[in-house]
């Protein structure tokens, strides 16, 4: 299950560039703040950029559901 309060997703279609990578989740620059999406919602585009294939996708503050989601 999904632990952590949920305060908001990006959307499909949205890219990111993806700094690192952990256990099939992606670190992302978000908003200015540092945010994990989980690769199994992204498709690549290129070496480090990442598309969103969800319609939604939470954006989390560690690499994993056990990390609460950190907003829209």
């Amino acid at each position: 299950g999904v632990w952590g309060s949920v305060i908001g997703q990006v959307r499909a279609g949205q890219r990111f560039i993806a700094s690192r990578s952990q256990s099939g989740w992606y670190r992302i620059d978000w908003r200015g703040r540092e945010g994990w999406i989980s690769g199994d919602y992204v498709r690549r585009v290129s070496a480090t950029a990442m598309i969103v294939t969800a319609s939604s996708l939470n954006v989390r503050s560690g690499p994993g559901t056990g990390n609460a989601a950190i907003g829209l």
